[in-house]
């Protein structure tokens, strides 16, 4: 896929409402041309049922939205996971934003077949250096969270440390869902473990403010953050 021509049609297709709601969400991006996800996304599975490779691993972006669609188009190629690994770790230690970052995660779908290795390679980026290397895996574990692995899943997490803002904050929101789909086993493990303390404060924050607990769970949770507090 031409990068040339695909930059020429981001640019025809640039909308100044959507240039100015993205720059609203991610700070620092000063590349932005105002493309709606919808328009990044069709684009990315063109590319990536041709040459995903060559599209993906060309550095060469002008634009905010042609670095998303490259780390699109490689979640989006119909090949085992294992023959995405090389490119996908590439471009995963050139993120340098939350929304590209979270925007891959959600599209990499974990099946029967490769489940596993997208899990390994997701505990692998908590022990990288890159907030968003450490924040991928964080992200990425959201989606194998079941009844039986919760404490697996935040333990994993709770022993990662960065001091940057997102890998806290991504941090948090994993840690949220798991006491959020398993608030017993979440709850247990937020009392029985040492948690950084504005992790623990951010992650309390989000659960409170999620619709799906009860007023019970929230309120217990709650205490968690006061103890802490008080300790």
């Amino acid at each position: 896929m031409d990068r040339a021509a695909v930059r020429r049609r981001m640019e025809s297709m640039a909308d100044a409402d959507a240039k100015r709601f993205s720059e609203s969400l991610v700070s620092g991006v000063d590349n932005m041309l105002g493309l709606r996800m919808g328009e990044i996304r069709r684009i990315a599975k063109e590319a990536a049922a041709g040459d995903w490779r060559a599209f993906a691993s060309d550095p060469g972006d002008v634009y905010f939205e042609e670095t998303m669609a490259r780390g699109l188009a490689i979640a989006y190629a119909k090949v085992p996971f294992r023959e995405k690994v090389d490119c996908l770790e590439r471009f995963v230690s050139t993120i340098t934003d939350w929304m590209v970052c979270d925007s891959l995660c959600a599209t990499i779908k974990p099946t029967e077949g490769d489940a596993d290795e997208i899990w390994n390679f997701s505990v692998r980026h908590l022990s990288k250096d890159g907030e968003f290397e450490k924040r991928f895996g964080a992200v990425m574990l959201m989606r194998f969270i079941d009844g039986g692995n919760v404490e697996e899943i935040m333990g994993l997490i709770a022993s990662t440390d960065h001091p940057g803002y997102y890998w806290k904050m991504g941090a948090a929101w994993a840690l949220a869902e798991c006491c959020v789909k398993c608030p017993e086993a979440g709850y247990g493990f937020l009392s029985d473990n040492e948690i950084d303390r504005e992790v623990l404060s951010r992650t309390v924050r989000k659960i409170r403010e999620s619709w799906r607990p009860s007023e019970e769970w929230k309120d217990a949770f709650r205490k968690l953050v006061r103890s802490e507090s008080d300790a």
